[in-house]
């Protein structure tokens, strides 16, 4: 029995360490969530936006988990297959920080939102313009979790096209 409970402790902390290794960023753990919250997760996705169209890449950072996920969808004109493509967050935010201002703007067409317990999902339509011209469009998908009584997003992924 004292052997079980050794190595149901020991696969605990291992998958606790692992977490750490991959995301190389702190583990926020269930017993940081918590269900108050000021702010709804659509407001918070809102709130990007708006520090992302203010270039505040100091708001967008305090927006999200320590353990951001993102990613893109691409489609290949070849074979017509897609391909999940990681994006650095942290390269992402120097980009955004070092575009010319006000050059580019993520209009939202729409919000799709659905919530379970600590955990929720934003789903936004967009439209992309560069210099006031159309470039791409898709959509959204960002998760979000309830950490310390706030909801932080945790991942984010997106599909871009064309037409």
């Amino acid at each position: 029995m004292k052997h079980i409970i050794l190595s149901g402790l020991f696969l605990s902390c291992s998958q606790l360490m692992m977490s750490q290794l991959i995301s190389n960023s702190p583990v926020e753990t269930s017993s940081q969530l918590s269900a108050s919250h000021s702010e709804t997760p659509a407001q918070i996705v809102e709130n990007f936006f708006t520090a992302f169209h203010a270039q505040d890449t100091t708001a967008m950072r305090q927006l999200t988990s320590a353990s951001i996920l993102q990613q893109t969808i691409v489609s290949s004109t070849n074979d017509q297959t897609e391909k999940v493509i990681p994006v650095n967050f942290n390269l992402f935010l120097e980009r955004i920080a070092s575009m010319e201002e006000h050059s580019f703007k993520e209009d939202i067409l729409s919000y799709e939102v659905s919530e379970a317990g600590g955990m929720s999902h934003v789903w936004t339509a967009y439209s992309f313009s560069v210099d006031g011209n159309f470039s791409h469009k898709g959509v959204n998908s960002f998760l979000l979790v309830s950490i310390g009584g706030h909801w932080k997003i945790a991942h984010i992924i997106d599909t871009r096209t064309k037409d």
